[in-house]
């Protein structure tokens, strides 16, 4: 026989098992973290041998719980919350190379450090992050940071927001 419709149970619960099916009820899922893909490249006439050795972004948890359905509580990190982005090194070659994605608290106020060359410390320290059309990131949505060096600099740091929403760019700029 044909299955019957079954209304939801409370709160739109449905439920199912190895023998009863879930009648090809949609399943909602959203996600509840901002993810941050990072590109570097050299800026538009920038000649100059540059090597990123590191990037380190602040300002974000590393720690959280996951109550479900919804609820996300982030907390400190005893080791630290500044998260490492990139840990190897990128020689700028004149085009936009990938340095490393994270997903991240959405809202928070984020900066970057990045190192360059042989320093052991960062070379550009507390660069921040600016969303272009939202003050902070938005649970949701995915963004590409594209950080542009120029040899002297961080002259723009583009923050374009990518896959799980709507596109924005924003920039910022490593000299």
């Amino acid at each position: 026989g044909r299955k019957r419709w079954k209304e939801p149970k409370r709160g739109g619960e449905f439920s199912g098992s190895k023998t009863t099916a879930f009648n090809n009820e949609n399943i909602k899922f959203s996600h509840l973290l901002s993810k941050i893909a990072f590109k570097v490249q050299k800026k538009d006439g920038y000649t100059g041998n540059t090597t990123i050795k590191n990037i380190t972004l602040k300002g974000t948890k590393r720690s959280l719980t996951l109550a479900l359905p919804s609820t996300v509580t982030f907390t400190n990190n005893a080791g630290g919350d500044d998260i490492t982005v990139l840990n190897t090194s990128i020689t700028l070659d004149g085009t936009e190379q990938d340095a490393g994605t994270v997903m991240v608290e959405p809202g928070a106020t984020m900066t970057v450090d990045v190192t360059v060359g042989d320093s052991s410390t960062p070379t550009f320290v507390d660069i921040p992050v600016n969303i272009t059309g939202n003050a902070n990131t938005v649970a949701g949505q995915a963004y590409a940071i594209t950080l542009s060096f120029s040899g002297k600099a961080v002259e723009s740091l583009e923050a374009t927001i990518t896959g799980w929403g709507t596109e924005t760019t924003g920039s910022g700029d490593i000299y």
